[in-house]
């Protein structure tokens, strides 16, 4: 006779799996019809944000999140398979610091004070109230 608890682990699994199964089932269906978003196919955009211009790149849809990669990093060392899964549940906004990358600079030494501030403009410039910031 097999263990009243093992019966139930054993449905539990069972049900589990099929649901996994048929989630999957169904993003693979919806990845036909709606491919999943790809940071690496969408375009740089330009925008000005205080006394720089800022290099950034936009994928998705849902609330906005804003991944701040490190001082002297760009927005290219930002992994797709960090950014693309994101992006399929939120507005994933992507961007190269001053001086960094696409974006220019002027003459003021970098402080952590100065990137904040760009940060603040930045957001302003494309309408940001709130966001999410992963850094």
């Amino acid at each position: 006779m097999i263990p009243r608890k093992i019966i139930i682990v054993s449905l539990c699994v069972f049900v589990i799996a099929s649901v996994l199964a048929s989630s999957g089932i169904s993003y693979y269906q919806e990845c036909q019809v709606n491919p999943p978003p790809d940071v690496e196919q969408v375009a740089i955009q330009m925008i000005a944000a205080g006394d720089i211009k800022i290099a950034y790149k936009e994928v998705g849809t849902g609330g906005p999140i804003l991944l701040i990669m490190g001082w002297d990093g760009t927005m290219d060392l930002w992994d797709p398979r960090v950014v693309n899964p994101l992006a399929a549940h939120y507005r994933v906004i992507i961007f190269d610091n001053r001086g960094m990358g696409r974006s220019t600079a002027t003459e003021e030494n970098f402080t952590i004070e100065l990137f904040a501030n760009d940060t603040v403009n930045f957001m302003d410039a494309l309408g940001l109230e709130h966001t999410h910031v992963l850094g």
